[in-house]
């Protein structure tokens, strides 16, 4: 079935990566990094369906046409950074519901790869890739560069605004990196659920965190192909080894956080009914008519549940009664992801 996949990396120099070596990979090309003197040669590779650069649309094709020239439009990436560990690109790589067609498949891609360009100002190479040869014939998916720079009829300009520190962005009014990254997440999610639906088919896919769904599962560590590599040779890998003893302790963490919300609101709804008698009268409910307290944003929720999560821990510690959630808390908290 549609399974729900998003890979957000970042091309930068400080992890020896070159956007002109990335654009060869995904366009399964042959392109020559003028900054370095090396030419990556990916043609050999195989397994492309398609690949593209697209612009905002709000960018003369005209006045930008150098930039759809893939080699001229990643060797001027290159060349406006500076920085040592700049950011150079940013790639998006998201599953490609196979039970759509090839043609179906494209149209997803290249609309995700437009909404790039649109949202943020800067010119995309995108690719559609099928599966490697004996991998799962299921496994279509897309690589979406970005340049991490705005393009205008004069080159490349400013940083987008994904690329900005959160500090700056509050200062221009903007949500803090992470929820952008989650909104792109929910974009991706519906739009591929509009092609389901419109193809006549029951699959869906969801983008909310296990959090959000209310699941204690934690997704399954993502191993490096060396890893894997060294331990089907018969090897042990420690990094793997490190990887499954920190998804061990966050699975842990999140099936006894779950158990204990889950005891507060059963606690609640038996110690706290809906109409309390009291002795003052119906008019003691007077000050409860007040206007509701305005809706907390993401920030807001996520850091009251993580207050109140090390709030359970440290009683737990000490052997204390575990602080009762009630049901407005519960509902306030919905939706927040704890960090690890």
């Amino acid at each position: 079935m549609a399974t729900m996949h998003m890979d957000i990396r970042s091309v930068s120099r400080s992890k020896g990566s070159s956007a002109v070596a990335r654009a060869a990979y995904v366009s399964r090309g042959r392109l020559r990094d003028e900054r370095r003197g090396i030419t990556f040669d990916h043609r050999a590779r195989g397994g492309l369906e398609h690949s593209e650069i697209l612009l905002p649309t709000n960018v003369p094709r005209e006045s930008a046409d150098w930039a759809l020239e893939r080699g001229e439009l990643w060797n001027r990436a290159e060349a406006a950074e500076r920085r040592k560990d700049a950011r150079v690109a940013r790639e998006y790589i998201v599953s490609l519901p196979h039970e759509l067609s090839a043609a179906k498949r494209l149209e997803l891609a290249r609309e995700f790869a437009q909404h790039i360009a649109d949202r943020y100002g800067g010119a995309v190479d995108f690719a559609v890739h099928r599966a490697p040869q004996g991998g799962d014939p299921r496994n279509h998916h897309a690589h979406v560069l970005s340049t991490t720079r705005e393009i205008g009829s004069a080159g490349l300009g400013a940083k987008t605004e994904v690329e900005l520190p959160d500090e700056v962005r509050r200062e221009r009014g903007l949500t803090r990196g992470g929820n952008e990254m989650r909104a792109l997440r929910h974009h991706w999610a519906d739009r591929v659920n509009e092609k389901l639906e419109e193809a006549g088919l029951d699959a869906r896919i969801d983008a909310r965190s296990a959090w959000e769904r209310g699941s204690s599962q934690v997704p399954q560590p993502t191993l490096t192909r060396a890893m894997i590599e060294l331990e089907r040779a018969g090897g042990t890998s420690y990094a793997a080894e490190r990887l499954r003893e920190q998804h061990a302790a966050r699975q842990q963490l999140m099936t006894e956080y779950a158990r204990s919300s889950k005891a507060a609101a059963q606690v609640t709804a038996v110690e706290s009914p809906a109409h309390e008698p009291t002795e003052a009268g119906p008019m003691a409910h007077a000050d409860h008519a007040k206007a509701p307290e305005r809706e907390l944003t993401s920030d807001e929720r996520q850091q009251r549940a993580l207050e109140r999560w090390r709030e359970y821990t440290r009683a737990r510690e000490a052997g204390l009664e575990q602080p009762t959630r009630r049901a407005p808390e519960l509902a306030r908290d919905h939706g927040a992801e704890l960090e690890f």
